[in-house]
């Protein structure tokens, strides 16, 4: 009876098997996958489409909602005080640079950047903190290293990244080698690295722009052991067409919206606007210049 009746009972089985994957599509179509959403973001120079979508993959959740331009070589000029004035201390940023020769190219900053002067004081305050506590017999758990030249050039945290984006859009993340993630040196000792850039070593950068935003290098041999990427523009040594720095942050966004909108905004003396304070930090603590009109009432 069994063998009799088992091509309906397996005619059945494929019925139920072809009724499940009909539905299955039909549901797909009611429900097709996610598209990627861009950020609310005026158009880029420097970026397609394509080009946000890969890096936003790798970006956290609240990151892709709102990006906002904060640095455009092309219109604010290729000065690195001007630079460091717009980027610095203004939460997690999209850096993305030009080459000459085509390239294009970058990386995210999970935090800040900030200029070595302002990293070697924060790292001089937190060393008397512990200094402190531990004369009074209590323990004080320092954020920062204790102020050296290698804590004054690298700074940030693991999930920055760096990536290509012509001629091929890639990510590279960190591999665990190193934590040399961020570089920011104003000033720094070693000739040709005053300048910005991400991963590698003084002089072997995973990618470095000079402090002219003219000129850089990008190199590892054969791949920078922080990001462990390859090298990202033709050759080892580039010219910069542009660059731009986009802020990712939504907290930070519309706090400095909020602030920029706030009637008791400061106004009159230019070097008191909150734009201007990382600009004025590079003066006072690189140079040696002190701005006496901050302590008029």
């Amino acid at each position: 009876f069994f063998f009799v009746n088992m091509p309906s009972w397996w005619n059945c089985l494929v019925t139920w098997f072809e009724s499940a994957e009909e539905k299955k599509k039909k549901e797909s179509f009611k429900n097709p996958p996610p598209v990627f959403e861009p950020p609310q973001m005026e158009p880029s120079e420097l970026m397609s489409l394509a080009h946000i979508e890969s890096i936003c993959k790798y970006l956290l959740l609240d990151e892709p909602r709102r990006w906002r331009r904060i640095y455009n070589s092309r219109k604010d000029g290729k000065s690195f005080t001007r630079f460091g004035a717009e980027v610095c201390n203004r939460g997690p940023t999209i850096v993305v640079i030009k080459a000459v020769d085509g390239h294009v190219f970058g990386g995210h900053a999970d935090e800040s950047w900030r200029t070595s002067a302002q990293r070697y004081k924060e790292a001089q305050a937190e060393a008397a903190a512990v200094a402190r506590a531990k004369r009074c017999g209590q323990q004080y758990e320092a954020k920062h290293e204790p102020p050296n030249r290698t804590s004054r050039r690298f700074f940030g945290g693991d999930r920055s990244f760096i990536f290509a984006l012509e001629p091929e859009a890639k990510v590279y993340l960190p591999s665990g080698h190193n934590s040399n993630f961020l570089y920011f040196d104003e000033a720094c000792e070693i000739k040709g690295m005053a300048g910005v850039g991400m991963g590698g070593q003084p002089e072997f950068c995973g990618w470095f722009v000079d402090d002219w935003l003219d000129g850089g290098h990008c190199r590892g041999s054969p791949n920078c052991l922080t990001f462990d990427n390859p090298r990202l523009t033709k050759e080892e040594t580039f010219q910069v067409d542009a660059v731009e720095v986009w802020q990712t942050s939504l907290e930070a966004i519309e706090k400095e919206e909020e602030f920029e909108a706030s009637p008791g905004k400061p106004t009159g003396n230019l070097l008191d606007n909150q734009k201007n304070n990382a600009d004025k930090m590079i003066l006072e603590l690189g140079m040696g210049r002190t701005f006496y009109s901050d302590n008029i009432g």
